[in-house]
This record gives C-alpha cells, sequence and structure tokens, in this order.
C-alpha cells in the first residue's frame, strides 16, 4: 500500500479484525526463531546489536555474531573438552588393563590432556580479558591527562572539529569534565577533557575538586592520554 498513515492505519485495522490475526510482538518472529532451534543465543544478540548499530565496526560485528561466528569460537573450545575428557576417561578405564606398559601410556596421554587444557584455558582467559567487543558495542572512554596548559582542550576540539572545550592562555580555565562523544574509525568513543592537575592546586578549593574528578575520569578510562606540553 501507499505510506500515507491513514491508508496504513486503516489496512491494519481491516486485518486485526480478522479471527486470529494480530500485529506481531517486538522480537516475536526472533523469539520463535530461537524457540524452534534455527537461531542461538549469540545470533539473537547479533541480531539486536545489528538493529541498534551506529557505526560501520558495530555492523560488522553484529553480522560476525548473526552469522554464527561466536559460535564457531565455542564449538571450537568445546571440541577441545571433549578431546580432554574422552583423554581422562581412557585412563580411568583403562590405565590398569596392561600392567606397566598401561601406567607409561597413562602418564603420556595425563600430560597430553594437561597441556590441552593449559592452553585453552590461556585462550579463554586472553578472549575475555580482551574486551573488544564490549568497546565496540558500548563504545571506550578515553581521558585526555595532564597539567594546566598542556594543550588538553585544544586536543579535545582537534578531535571534535569544533570548539566543544574552551581554550585560554591562562591556566585553569578547565574545571570540570567535558566529554565530546565521537565516532573513531568505527569505533564508538567518549572522549573526556579533565581540569589541569599539577602540585600547587591542592589551596584551591574548586582546583581540587577538578583535579580529583580528573583523577577519577583517568581512572575509570579505557585509556588515558598522558599529555605533556614539550
Amino acid at each position: 500500500v501507499h505510506g500515507a498513515p491513514v491508508i496504513t492505519s486503516a489496512l491494519l485495522s481491516a486485518l486485526s479484525s480478522q479471527p486470529d490475526c494480530r500485529l506481531a510482538r517486538p522480537g516475536e518472529f526472533t523469539e520463535r526463531a530461537y524457540i524452534n532451534g534455527k537461531m542461538d543465543v549469540n545470533m539473537v544478540e547479533g541480531l539486536a546489536d545489528l538493529m541498534a548499530a551506529e557505526t560501520e565496526r558495530q555492523r560488522r560485528q553484529a553480522l560476525w555474531l548473526l552469522q554464527g561466528g561466536q559460535r564457531t569460537v565455542i564449538e571450537g573450545w568445546r571440541g577441545q573438552l571433549v578431546e580432554a575428557l574422552a583423554g581422562i576417561e581412557a585412563i580411568i578405564d583403562f590405565g590398569e588393563a596392561d600392567g606397566v606398559g598401561a601406567e607409561h601410556g597413562e602418564c603420556a596421554v595425563l600430560e597430553r590432556v594437561t597441556r590441552l587444557v593449559a592452553s585453552l584455558r590461556d585462550t579463554i582467559k586472553q578472549h575475555l580479558d580482551r574486551k573488544v567487543g564490549e568497546m565496540v558495542r558500548s563504545g571506550c572512554r578515553i581521558a585526555i591527562f595532564g597539567r594546566p596548559n598542556a594543550g588538553k582542550s585544544s586536543l579535545l576540539n582537534l578531535l571534535a572539529g569544533r570548539q566543544a572545550a574552551i581554550v585560554s592562555p591562562r591556566p585553569g580555565t578547565t574545571r570540570d569534565v567535558v566529554s565530546v562523544n565521537l565516532d573513531l574509525d568505527g569505533l564508538p568513543a567518549t572522549v573526556m577533557d579533565t581540569a589541569g592537575v599539577w602540585e600547587g592546586g591542592e589551596g584551591d578549593e574548586v582546583e581540587r575538586i577538578g583535579m580529583q574528578m580528573s583523577r577519577e575520569a583517568a581512572a575509570n578510562a579505557d585509556l588515558v592520554i598522558h599529555l605533556v606540553d614539550v
């Protein structure tokens, strides 16, 4: 039908008047696909991410999940666990069957299983520690940190392409954390210009509060740019 709201509304009203006919609930097609085994949890998450994507990297990551990329990785881990489990069960079931020869073979199998499990543990830990997927989905926080008049506000304005923060030759112009949301090559990022931190600023209460906020912003950031005036 044509896209006029009144025509669309009339069509939906006519359809809704029919027996056993109703509008689909939000996400109902995806829910049914999951219940019927057509999609797994990772693919459902990928579809949700794709619908919420705002940058190119978010779109690519969502498609990777939707097309089963994460499932392939996890199935690889599962295969290694099954192999390790088979080795352990072989030791339990047949380890003492042939006396000394079996004992020697048991040691070799146990060593192989130990190496396999240790390697898999390290691989999974590295995968969890990277947090790349989380950053692409939720964005990263970048704090620009340094002494007063080091050029922090100028750098923020350069990255933002506009005057997001006041720039002045006078030290201590920035008293609060100024945040700008940017798309850095497809990675959503919140870049924060912080108040200058220096040893003599503790005497002024407002400057002291600003420096405390700067330290907290740096502590909670994924990346800290320590800017130095050379």
